[in-house]
């Protein structure tokens, strides 16, 4: 059976998809964020036993089928690329290189808007990559979201740096964890999923919070909740009515 088509945004401007990407059709772009890549190699490297490459061939796998699947000619990386927020590491810069390879193999160009994980990302990128604080794309502005940034007038911001996850449990103990979109139509903020199998994290059902000065002040219960379920995106409802229909 196919899956149901994927939710339309701003009035059927913008599309959420599976496993966590913003479609813009007009725009002809695709925004993720959060890859985190070099995660397993720096934890290896400090003795974890890690599968060293699975991210980045996870990510370039969605990239590739995302960019085929929506003819897009750009894709945004929305901050946090890689994962070490120190010193350049070679295996880092490796995983950065083929995940752009494969992109514009694809039919697309990287754009990268830098995040807090992102020092030194400039010299991995290499020529014809852009790197930005912030990037307007129509009336959608994609930045990290660890630092200060305004929200186009009318417009949408969409950003990363939240790592959102669902974590809904039974009586018993059992628990499954979904990232997850947070949209605020109101306030015009998207939040996206990280796209690392390793960095989702932030259980924004059993304690909702924002991280950093552009959303610490506002109400998580205010956000709509969209988790990402395989090949699906599914509406979970205002993250207030969910938090207190699982507390009871």
């Amino acid at each position: 059976m196919k899956p149901p088509a994927p939710p339309e945004i701003l009035d059927g401007a913008a599309r959420l998809l599976a496993p966590g990407a913003l479609h813009l059709p007009d725009a002809r772009a695709l925004v993720v964020a959060d890859l985190h890549l070099g995660f397993e190699a720096a934890h290896a490297a400090r003795g974890a036993l890690m599968p060293v490459g699975h991210a980045v061939a996870t990510a370039t796998a969605h990239a590739r089928a995302l960019v085929r699947e929506t003819g897009a000619t750009t894709l945004v990386v929305a901050g946090d690329f890689k994962h070490g927020a120190g010193a350049r590491r070679l295996d880092e810069a490796r995983e950065v290189r083929a995940f752009i390879a494969a992109v514009r193999a694809a039919g697309a160009r990287v754009v990268v808007a830098r995040g807090n994980h992102d020092r030194g990302i400039e010299a991995m990128v290499g020529e014809g990559v852009p790197v930005v604080d912030a990037l307007d794309l129509g009336g959608v502005r994609v930045a990290h979201g660890h630092a200060r940034v305004a929200r186009p007038r009318g417009g949408l911001l969409a950003t990363g740096h939240q790592h959102p996850v669902l974590a809904l449990a039974d009586a018993v103990g059992a628990e499954a964890r979904f990232p997850a979109f947070l949209y605020a139509p109101a306030r015009g903020h998207l939040v996206l999923p990280s796209l690392s199998p390793w960095a989702r994290g932030a259980d924004f059902v059993r304690a909702p919070a924002f991280q950093g000065p552009v959303l610490s002040r506002l109400d998580p219960a205010d956000f709509e909740a969209w988790g990402v379920m395989d090949d699906r995106v599914l509406p979970f409802g205002p993250l207030g009515v969910l938090a207190r229909a699982l507390a009871r």
